[in-house]
C-alpha cells in the first residue's frame, strides 16, 4: 500500500530528491552498510517502459521510502509505501521511463543512517536504439514522460513513424527550440513506411522549462505529403502534444494576419509554469481542497510571422490530445485533468485518461492544464444504486451537489441543468446564449445553454424557446447525448429495429427514434424494463449522471 505523502523523517534518503546527487559509484560507497533492509527484483536487466516489481523487508513497524536514480545521480522517482502493515514486508510496482537507459540504482529504507537502507543496481536498455546509457536529467525535476498508449499506435505496423532523426535541438535559458532539417525530413518522408502512417513522432531529448517546436510551411507540406490526416506527436520531458496537421489551415491563418503563407511558421509550445504562475495555480487548487498531482503546463499553438510576432490558435474542429506526467500512479476514479483560466483564477474539468504515471487530456483548444485529486461523496447517497457513479463524476468536477454535502440523486433534472452537465463533460467553453426567447444573459445557465447551442447539442423548440426549467425527458436526454457523440467526432451505427422490443415504441417521438436506437447500441441507456422505454418519463439526477458516465467511457474520455 502506498502513502500519499513521503515521511519527513527519512532525511537521509530524501536529501537529494530535488537536485542531482552523486553518481552511482559514490552512492554505493557512501551508503555501504550491512543492513536489515533488503531489496529484490525479478531481474537485473530490463527494457525501457517495462514493469519493475520490487519486494523486500525491513524491521517491522517501519515505513519504507523508495527512490530510483540514474548513473548521474538524477532522481527518476521517489515514493513511499507502508512496510509496517505487513510485518516489515513491502512490495512496489513501477513502470520504467521510456526515455531513460543505463545503470539505475534503487535505494529503499526507513532512514539515512548505516543499516537503515539497501541498494540494488539494475540495467535498463532500449532494444530499438543503440543507446546503452546516458541521461536526460538536469532540469526536468523528478517527473518522467511515458508516451500515451491509450489511443495512439505504438509501432510502424500500426502507422507510426519516428522522425526524431530529422530534428535539431538547441537549449538556451531553459528554452528548448526544435527545428527540422528539411533534407533529412524529405528523406524520411519518402520512405514507403510513411505511406500509411497515422502518427509521426518526435522524441525531444533536451530538457528545459519550455519546449518549442517550429514548423515551416515547407515542413507542414512534407508532413502531410503522404496522408493529410496524419498526427504529429511531440514527446518531451514536460509532456506530449498530438497535433492533427489537417487542423492547420496555414493559408487562411496567414490571410487573416495579412501576410504570405511562406512568411509564417507554426510553433507548438509546452511551457512548465514556474515561480509565481505555478504558485497561483497550486494555491487556488489547494483552496478548493484538491491535491495537485502534476506541474501545471501551458500548451500553445501559434502562428509566427517573419517579424517574430505571434498569434495563438485557440480552437480546433476536433479534440486534440496532450499528455503530462503525474507524480505517481493515480487513482483514476478520483483524479482528473483541469484547465486553469488565468483571467479569473478558475478551473474547469477536461476529459482525461490515465495510464500509469501519464495523463492524457482531450480538448478542442489550448490553455494551462494540471492534474488534481478530488475524492468526493455526499451524505445522501449511501446505499443508493448510483453511489459509485455520482462519486466518480463529482470527483471529476462534472456533477455538483445541491448543497456541499447533499446530492439529491432522485430529484428530477431540468433541461438547462443537463445542458450544463453535458457542456462541462465535453470541456466546451461557455458563451452567451442567443436565439432563445426564454434564455437571457441574467440566467445562471445562459453560458451553458449558449455553449450547447453553439456546439449543436441542442436546438430548442419550434416556437423559439428552450424551456430551460422544464424537466428533461429520457428521449430528450439521449438525443443530446448522441449529438455530443457527433461533436466529439464519434459516429454510432445501429439498427433502428432495436426499439421494436419496446411495447411503448409508438410513444417514442419520430425526431428521437434514431437517437434512442443509437444510445441503446452505445450502451448509454436501456429500457425502464425489458419491454418498455418510457420516452416521456422525466429523468433523475442519478440517471443523468449514469448516462454521462457511459457517454464519457464510450468516447474514451475517462477510464472504465
Amino acid at each position: 500500500m502506498k502513502k500519499s505523502l513521503i515521511p519527513g523523517v527519512i532525511l537521509g534518503l530524501l536529501a537529494a530528491s530535488l537536485t542531482p546527487i552523486a553518481p552511482t559509484a559514490f552512492i554505493a560507497s557512501a551508503y555501504a552498510a550491512t543492513t536489515p533492509v533488503t531489496i529484490s527484483t525479478t531481474n537485473t536487466s530490463y527494457v525501457v517502459g517495462s514493469q519493475l516489481h520490487i519486494t523486500g523487508s525491513s524491521p517491522a513497524g517501519k515505513d519504507i521510502t523508495f527512490k530510483m536514480v540514474d548513473s548521474t545521480g538524477y532522481v527518476i522517482h521517489v515514493d513511499a509505501i507502508y512496510g509496517k502493515d505487513n510485518n516489515g514486508q513491502y512490495s512496489f510496482d513501477f513502470t520504467l521511463p521510456s526515455n531513460k537507459t543505463g545503470t539505475m540504482t534503487i535505494i529503499a529504507g526507513y532512514g539515512g543512517a548505516s543499516g537503515e537502507f539497501a541498494l540494488k543496481n539494475i540495467t535498463v536498455n532500449n532494444p530499438s536504439s543503440n543507446e546503452t546509457g546516458g541521461s536526460r536529467g538536469g532540469g526536468g525535476g523528478g517527473g518522467v514522460y511515458i508516451p500515451p498508449t491509450t489511443s495512439q499506435p505504438t509501432d510502424n505496423s500500426a502507422g507510426t513513424v519516428n522522425l526524431t532523426a530529422a530534428i535539431k535541438e538547441s537549449l538556451s535559458n531553459g528554452v528548448v527550440t526544435v527545428t527540422f532539417d528539411s533534407s533529412k525530413l524529405t528523406e524520411l518522408m519518402s520512405s514507403s513506411a510513411t505511406s500509411a502512417s497515422k502518427v509521426l513522432v518526435l522524441d525531444v531529448k533536451e530538457t528545459g522549462n519550455t519546449v518549442k517546436t517550429e514548423l515551416t510551411t515547407q515542413v507542414l507540406s512534407l508532413l502531410a505529403s503522404k496522408n493529410e490526416d496524419v498526427v504529429l506527436q511531440v514527446q518531451t520531458s514536460i509532456g506530449a502534444y498530438n497535433l492533427p496537421i489537417k487542423q492547420l489551415d496555414v493559408a487562411s491563418i496567414a490571410r487573416e494576419q495579412g501576410v504570405s503563407a511562406s512568411d509564417v511558421k507554426i510553433a507548438i509550445s509546452m511551457d512548465k509554469l514556474q515561480a509565481d504562475k505555478a504558485a497561483a495555480v497550486n494555491s487556488t487548487a489547494s483552496k478548493q481542497g484538491w491535491q495537485v498531482l502534476s506541474v501545471p503546463v501551458d500548451f500553445t499553438v501559434s502562428i509566427v510571422a517573419s517579424d517574430g510576432t505571434s498569434k495563438p490558435i485557440n480552437s480546433f474542429t476536433r479534440y486534440v490530445e496532450r499528455s503530462i506526467p503525474v507524480q505517481s500512479t493515480v487513482n483514476a476514479k478520483t483524479a482528473t485533468g483541469v484547465m486553469y483560466n488565468e483571467a479569473n483564477g478558475t478551473f474547469s474539468p477536461v476529459p482525461t485518461l490515465f495510464t500509469g504515471v501519464n495523463a492524457t487530456l482531450f480538448r478542442k483548444g489550448n490553455s494551462i492544464y494540471t492534474i488534481i485529486d478530488n475524492p468526493k461523496t455526499f451524505s445522501d447517497i449511501s446505499g443508493h444504486w448510483a453511489k459509485n457513479d455520482i462519486e466518480l463524476l463529482a470527483s471529476k468536477l462534472i456533477v455538483n451537489g445541491i448543497e456541499n454535502d447533499k446530492f439529491a440523486p432522485d430529484n428530477n433534472i431540468t433541461r438547462a441543468e443537463f445542458a450544463a452537465l453535458l457542456v462541462r463533460s465535453l470541456a466546451v467553453e461557455e458563451v452567451k446564449a442567443t436565439g432563445f426567447t426564454d434564455v437571457t444573459a441574467a440566467n445562471w445557465f445562459s453560458g451553458a445553454v449558449g455553449a450547447a447551442k453553439a456546439a449543436q447539442l441542442i436546438a430548442g423548440f419550434e416556437d423559439g424557446t428552450f424551456q430551460p426549467n422544464a424537466k428533461i425527458t429520457r428521449e430528450q436526454m439521449v438525443t443530446m447525448i448522441i449529438r455530443a457523440f457527433q461533436f466529439a467526432g464519434k459516429e454510432v451505427s445501429s439498427d433502428s429495429t432495436v426499439i421494436n422490443k419496446f411495447t411503448d415504441r409508438a410513444d417514442i417521438s419520430d425526431w428521437s427514434k434514431d437517437a434512442v436506437a443509437k444510445s441503446i447500441a452505445a450502451g448509454v441507456i436501456q429500457g425502464m424494463t425489458d419491454t418498455t422505454f418510457a420516452p416521456h418519463e422525466n429523468a433523475t439526477r442519478a440517471q443523468a449522471t449514469l448516462m454521462l458516465e457511459r457517454m464519457l467511457q464510450y468516447l474514451q474520455f475517462i477510464n472504465k
